[in-house]
């Protein structure tokens, strides 16, 4: 069978005297033509009709083969795949080749170029030895059926990587890091299925430091198919650096998360934080752990001077010296920071020294090498002090760790700024509420009475809880307590209007549950706000006898020698609710010591305790004081109201001493 070559006799010549050895072959792979460099290659100068697959060593002759199929099958545009190959030559040796295949544009033949890449023994050494120093390498072989190890460049010990000289797998798995050992020899037992092995492990080198290495194999095929693969070759380096690095990279983003996580918890913190005590608490006893600093000291700017609040770890000295210090002291440090609202570090005391050369009174009396000011801003960037962040070793401070200082800053100079505001509302509205309350209770014969009022410990508006003490004629005295609905202005005017109409209508009606009615209807035509529990009870402490009206709100408790609990008093709805509500009277005679408390639901109820719950815990302290008056009883009774709580408490506690 021809070739059909459609070549010029220029192209004949360029074939022929081509560098790169060429063959040219026919379909089945039978050589037509081959060139002079391949002769020179091959040591065969005539090899036409010989099967081109069949000029290789015979072990490479398949995958020769293969090659040949693939290209002759192949579809117009498919890229032909390149292998590393033997050619054999005349001399009986055989040379390491790339075999490349074309099909020709008629599809009767291809073209087989072969690309020499053998070299001699000296060069291949040569070659092998730079790279090994340049990489720092060391190369080994191992014996898969001895065990036996050994290693073709560097030291016996692997470049002095490990302790001794290393023979055998089993010298080299003792120097293995304990919890590796297992993993390397689970690796071990797949190599001769997957013919490569790459792992990293540790090691203890020989002055005892633990090393990583990174140790490439790979598993050399026997020159018959059917026989079991005997030698491993491959390479180890020293890859410990790169592991430490990776290792501090993860530890310093697992410290970034955790400096991230405290840092939220704290503005977190800061946003319900209902005092300038707090916030400093929680700042001072914070910021050093939350920067992995050693101290922390927070400093205020009150009339012009500096005042240090909640050190940590600090000097107390440095406190001492701030105390008082004048914000005109430019040479100061953190009075420099609090003037001009910027943030400095300072990684050593030098550094600090260089800027402010009067700093040396507080390097002084503290050891810490590296310092950070950090000014607090309000809501209009006026700065209202600083917090001092010290540590004993110098300390650089990275850009995200000082943008999280700036965020914590602000967050706590408008925390601290929020509740300076809301102490001085919550002082006014304090003494506007106190103001509307009776300025003190009136003298009643047999009777001994006292009253409290507690504001809210959240939020700034003023509250609608109220009491009153009535004398009445015959010696009679009526007591009141109620609670307008809300916590604002319009709550505490709707307050004193429905006191002074219980007030005034207490004069006239004998019936409390007149006077209630009265006032309801007024309530319900006047008032700004929604509703208001009231109960309204008349004593005659002469004989004990007692008639009651409540609208809404806990009934009266009383605690006595023989007998304690609550009057069930029937009630109607709270004041404006509905404009022609009733309100039941009920009349009961206090027992010989007994000692009543009239209150509003915030003694004795929240979101955590039930209204049965504070009333039996409220008659409590009533029992427990029988002995030791009213005014015990009542400050038993503060004592034990709840903190932070949200809403107001008005209380009376009365008792007649006529039957005591």
């Amino acid at each position: 069978m021809s070739i059909s070559l459609a070549m010029t006799a220029d192209d004949a010549v360029a074939f022929r005297y081509a560098p790169v050895p060429l063959l040219l072959a026919g379909a089945e792979g039978d050589v037509r033509v081959a060139n002079m460099a391949y002769a020179d290659l091959s040591g065969k100068p005539d090899v036409t009709g010989h099967a081109w697959p069949t000029l290789l060593d015979p072990s490479d002759q398949p995958s020769a083969w293969e090659l040949h199929h693939w290209v002759t099958r192949a579809r117009d545009g498919e890229p032909s795949p390149r292998r590393t190959l033997r050619l054999a030559r005349a001399d009986g040796s055989s040379r390491p080749v790339i075999v490349a295949v074309q099909p020709l544009p008629t599809g009767d033949g291809v073209v087989v170029v072969l690309f020499d890449i053998a070299m001699d023994d000296d060069m291949l050494r040569v070659a092998t030895d730079l790279s090994v120093e340049s990489g720092h390498l060391a190369l080994w072989s191992l014996d898969l059926a001895s065990g036996q190890v050994t290693e073709t460049i560097g030291s016996s010990s692997f470049g002095g990587l490990f302790p001794g000289p290393v023979r055998s797998l089993d010298t080299l798995l003792a120097a293995v890091h304990p919890d590796d050992v297992a993993r390397v020899r689970r690796t071990l037992g797949l190599v001769a299925a997957s013919g490569d092995y790459d792992q990293r492990f540790r090691i203890r080198d020989r002055m005892g430091d633990e090393r990583w290495l990174h140790v490439r194999g790979r598993v050399l095929n026997p020159n018959a198919p059917e026989a079991t693969p005997s030698r491993m070759v491959g390479v180890v380096s020293d890859v410990t650096e790169h592991a430490r690095l990776v290792e501090r990279l993860a530890d310093r983003q697992r410290r970034d998360a955790t400096q991230g996580r405290r840092v939220h918890q704290l503005a977190s913190d800061l946003v319900s934080a209902t005092s300038v005590e707090e916030i400093v608490s929680l700042v001072a006893q914070r910021i050093a752990t939350v920067f992995d600093g050693d101290g922390g000291l927070f400093v205020l700017v009150d009339d012009g001077r500096m005042r240090p609040y909640g050190g940590v770890g600090i000097s107390e000295e440095i406190a001492t010296l701030l105390d008082g210090r004048n914000m005109t002291d430019g040479a100061n440090p953190v009075v420099s920071v609090i003037r001009n609202r910027t943030r400095s570090f300072w990684e050593t005391r030098g550094e600090m020294l260089s800027d402010f050369p009067g700093a040396h009174e507080l390097l002084a009396h503290d050891d810490a090498a590296s310092w950070a000011i950090i000014p607090l801003t309000g809501s209009r960037r006026t700065a209202i002090g600083a917090w001092i962040l010290t540590w004993k070793r110098p300390h650089h401070s990275s850009p995200e760790e000082r943008a999280f200082m700036a965020t914590l800053a602000q967050l706590t100079g408008q925390a601290l700024e929020r509740v300076r505001l809301q102490q001085a509302e919550l002082q006014l509205a304090d003494a506007l509420q106190r103001r509307m309350l009776p300025a003190e209770l009136p003298h009643v014969p047999g009777l001994e009475v006292v009253a409290r009022y507690l504001p809210s410990q959240r939020g700034i508006d003023v509250g609608g809880d109220w009491y009153d003490v009535i004398p009445l004629p015959d010696g009679r005295v009526g007591l009141v307590i109620g609670d307008v609905e809300g916590h604002s202005v319009e709550a505490a005017a709707d307050m004193g209007q429905v006191r002074v109409v219980v007030r005034a209508y207490a004069s006239s009606h004998d019936d409390p549950g007149a006077v209630l009615a009265a006032a309801n209807r007024l309530f319900h035509e006047t008032a700004e706000t929604t509703f208001a529990t009231c109960g309204y009870l008349v004593l005659d402490p002469a004989t004990g006898k007692a008639e009651a009206a409540w609208a809404g709100g806990p009934p009266p408790m009383y605690a006595g020698r023989v007998d304690s609990g609550c009057w069930d008093v029937p009630t109607g709805p709270p004041l404006g609710v509905k404009l022609d509500a009733e309100y039941p009277v009920s009349r009961w005679t206090l027992p010989h010591g007994t000692t009543l408390l009239l209150a509003t639901d915030g003694l004795v109820e929240s979101v955590q305790v039930a209204m049965e719950d504070g009333q039996s815990a409220a008659i409590g302290v009533l029992t427990a004081n029988l002995d030791l008056g009213v005014d015990a009883a009542a400050d038993a009774l503060v004592s034990a109201a709840p903190a932070g709580r949200a809403d107001d408490i008005a209380f009376l506690v009365a008792r007649p001493i006529s039957l005591g």
